[in-house]
């Protein structure tokens, strides 16, 4: 049947014959086969190398493939392509236990109530103060891959952004790879960079650059300065081809509304819902008494009032709880990568 998820989307921009190709490589990959024989329709140098480049965009999984030592020749039959790999069989086994040690502290983190936004968060939090920018180490792959954040706690972008993406991977969070440029703060210079634009609900697209927030980039304390921007707050600093990757425009700059009461309140929930707006701030001119009435007041309107169905809601606290933001999870959602 070849490869259907909400974990790729380069995948999905590939022609038929390209898509078969990428579904042999990958599964020669997920086997650790030395050869594989592709025997679709005949494809041009082009169109083959937009299947390998779909590897490192939508595969951060496959971090043992070695592309520089592969070779490829047509015959009779179809398209040969030799696998190389950076490691052993032993040693990958080894190193697969040392990351399902990692994603299994990093997941067992996350409540089982916890909405998308906010395990997107708390993914986003792990690998931003656990990992530091690979200033001064050696320039290896590892760098370049999941393995640099999630086993030596040291990466660059390109690891940074994959290692986001194969947590998301995990918890079913759609979630993109951004290869394009940003401004280089220290240099002042544009130069190629990675992050990330995540699906929150069916509109709901974003950016996020945990390297970014990362306190060894900037060299100050972790910062959520890059998290879950809009195309117009991200072009300031970040450069990008619109064409590839979908718009971050739907609810990337919450809305903030000033409510005098809890009337008003209720009827900002009812509509914002209404408007398929999951995502607001709101300013209490009397603000709660503390973070579980407004959590009690918010699940009596959620149960009575509303006819769409909610799976899980966020609610975080700011300046003394005057200000609160709110995070909505609807609860049916089909693909939503549904824009390919």
């Amino acid at each position: 049947m070849g490869l259907r998820s909400n974990k790729y989307y380069y995948l999905y921009k590939l022609s038929k014959n390209e898509k078969e190709l990428c579904d042999c490589i990958v599964d020669g990959l997920k086997h650790r086969k030395r050869q594989v024989i592709y025997k679709g329709g005949k494809l041009n140098n082009d169109s083959i190398q937009k299947a390998f480049d779909i590897l490192y965009l939508d595969f951060p999984e496959y971090y043992y493939y070695d592309p520089s030592k592969g070779a490829m020749c047509y015959a009779e039959e179809g398209l040969y392509i030799n696998l190389a790999y950076h490691y052993s069989d032993a040693e990958m086994r080894s190193i697969n236990k040392q990351l399902k040690a990692v994603t299994d502290k990093v997941l067992s983190s996350i409540p089982d109530t916890a909405s998308l936004e906010e395990t997107e968060k708390i993914l986003h939090d792990y690998l931003k103060t656990s990992t530091t920018y690979a200033y001064d180490m050696p320039d290896t792959f590892r760098i370049y891959s999941i393995l640099g954040p999630l086993i030596d706690h040291s990466s660059v972008c390109a690891g940074y952004a994959k290692a986001f993406k194969f947590l998301c991977d995990l918890v079913g969070l759609p979630c993109i790879y951004v290869a394009a440029s940003a401004l280089d703060k220290r240099t002042n210079k544009r130069e190629g960079h990675a992050w990330n634009i995540v699906a929150i609900n069916k509109e709901g697209f974003r950016h996020v650059d945990v390297t970014w927030d990362s306190c060894a980039y900037h060299g100050h304390t972790t910062s959520n300065q890059y998290f879950n921007l809009t195309d117009e707050q991200m072009e300031i600093d970040h450069f990008w081809d619109d064409s590839m990757v979908p718009a971050c425009t739907a609810q990337g700059d919450m809305a903030r509304i000033v409510c005098n009461n809890k009337r008003e309140l209720k009827d900002v929930i009812l509509n914002n819902i209404k408007k398929d707006v999951y995502r607001f701030s709101v300013v209490m001119k009397t603000p709660f008494r503390n973070k579980q009435q407004a959590i009690c007041f918010t699940e009596d309107i959620l149960l009575w009032y509303v006819h769409k169905p909610i799976a899980n809601f966020t609610i975080i606290f700011e300046q003394d709880g005057k200000e609160m933001r709110y995070f909505l999870t609807p609860a049916a959602y089909s693909s939503l990568f549904k824009y390919i």
